[in-house]
């Protein structure tokens, strides 16, 4: 029988360590695949350095976007700001040991928020 997901995607799916919304936020965005509906809202503390130091999320949708929104929250802490927005969607899929080909979108959402919440709070 075949896996449909890797483990390491199950421990992201399963995990809720940064599931909810930050007390102290810097930048926020949110962004909704039209298709779908799966959507994810991101919370962001960006200290001065431009170090993201909590990150946070709050997703509806398919498993590939859970997983894929707490393993980018993850990914993301403790990054400047200009390596985050190094993050590409294959990073992710990669990072996350696959993703069936039609939940793709699942990584290009994400990639989408980190992006939109990360110029939000440069152009303040």
């Amino acid at each position: 029988m075949t896996k449909y997901y890797s483990d390491k995607f199950y421990e992201y799916f399963n995990q809720t360590t940064n599931r909810g919304k930050l007390k102290n936020i810097s930048t926020s965005a949110s962004a909704m695949n039209p298709i779908c509906g799966d959507n994810i809202e991101l919370f962001l503390e960006i200290d001065k350095l431009d170090t993201i130091k909590n990150v946070s999320y709050l997703s509806n949708g398919c498993a590939a976007t859970l997983a894929i929104a707490s393993l980018a929250s993850e990914k993301i802490s403790g990054q400047t700001t200009k390596d985050a927005l190094a993050i590409s969607k294959d990073d992710l899929i990669k990072d996350i040991e696959g993703l069936p080909e039609n939940k793709f979108h699942a990584s290009t959402l994400m990639i989408q928020v980190i992006h939109q919440a990360i110029d939000k709070w440069s152009s303040s």
